[in-house]
């Protein structure tokens, strides 16, 4: 803001600063100090005596900073749990060649029943080392990696999905025939969904409240009577206190998915007692666990955004060389099918 003042008061006509009231003995009394805030102008109108004018500088200056941000790096994961990790992700940092990568309590303030861990060292090796640990021993499908910038101890929100209609009521008239069914429906959304607010203290301790959804359609399920889909959903709320740089990790979020098949010939399936020659029952059991890791890093000042652009800049940079690295691979007599595509897309000409 925009600080003004003058030792020498103004008349006592004036209805925004005020003025110098007659006292009695015909002396003038001085008027209390008034600050006046100008919003359109981002300004304060202030009348004070000079020393008075020096204190409320130098408060000025004190305030008047720019308000820290901080960049959230998350990548949200569907981590496919098999015999190497059948007790779940957290269980397998925590053992092995892993165990020196995780911090201890002394470094990281976790909230009470925490389902997760913290990643010792700095953001360009947090999510990256735990995302290349997991595809070393399994499948790892990675449903979003998003970047948000948002003020400190100001909320941001997150969604990559859709809004799926469901029927919650139908109603029909019993006093006319034939009347029409009014139903009723509503909207939910689905996908991936993550609410984040960031607090930073003086130390660089940032602490974040985390609000992780992860929601889809059960497609074999329906709700009984009104024919609406039934919503697997997976959610985590906490609150986590890292330092600026650190990767926590989210886990524990695991969902069993069965899937039952039935296979074989046309017709002689279907023959009774004789139909199981002919046909091959296939059912498939995968546990999936939901995996988030978030990485909070603190903007200070202009120097520290310049730094994350020009880092945003590299991977970008990086991205296009391993696009040109692909295009100059030697290829073969055989015809290449994504060649129309990559006309399409400029890539190639």
């Amino acid at each position: 803001g925009n600080a003004g003042g003058g030792g020498q008061p103004p008349g006592s006509g004036n209805p925004l600063l005020g003025g110098l009231e007659p006292g009695g003995g015909g002396e003038a009394a001085p008027e209390a100090m008034r600050i006046v805030p100008n919003p359109q102008n981002n300004a304060l109108l202030i009348y004070a005596t000079p020393q008075e004018r020096d204190t409320i500088e130098t408060t000025l200056r004190r305030l008047d900073i720019l308000p820290l941000q901080v960049r959230i790096d998350a990548v949200i994961a569907e981590v496919t749990l098999n015999d190497a990790l059948q007790y779940g992700t957290q269980f397998f940092f925590r053992t092995g060649e892993f165990n020196n990568v995780l911090t201890t309590a002394a470094t990281a303030t976790l909230a009470s029943g925490f389902p997760g861990f913290v990643f010792a060292g700095r953001a360009a090796t947090g999510a990256p080392l735990a995302i290349s640990a997991l595809q070393s021993v399994t499948d790892v499908r990675v449903l979003s990696s998003p970047q948000l910038m948002v003020l400190d101890n100001e909320p941001a929100r997150l969604q990559v999905g859709s809004l799926v209609p469901y029927l919650t009521q139908s109603a029909q008239s019993t006093l006319t025939a034939g009347a029409p069914i009014v139903s009723s429906v509503s909207y939910r959304e689905t996908g991936v969904i993550m609410e984040v607010t960031p607090r930073v203290n003086s130390g660089g301790l940032v602490t974040l409240d985390i609000a992780q959804e992860v929601s889809d359609v059960d497609p074999n399920t329906t709700t009984t009577g009104i024919n609406s889909p039934t919503f697997l959903q997976r959610t985590v709320r906490s609150r986590v206190a890292v330092q600026d740089g650190q990767t926590i990790g989210l886990a524990g979020l695991i969902r069993d998915n069965v899937t039952r098949g039935n296979s074989g010939l046309p017709w002689l399936r279907s023959i009774p007692l004789l139909g199981s020659l002919f046909s091959q029952q296939d059912n498939r059991r995968q546990r999936t666990e939901l995996l988030v890791l978030i990485t909070p890093r603190v903007i200070h000042d202009q120097r520290d955004a310049r730094a994350l652009t020009e880092d945003l800049r590299e991977q970008v940079l990086n991205a296009a060389a391993v696009q040109d690295q692909l295009n100059t691979l030697p290829r073969s007599g055989l015809p290449d099918p994504q060649a129309r595509v990559r006309r399409r897309l400029g890539l190639e000409r």
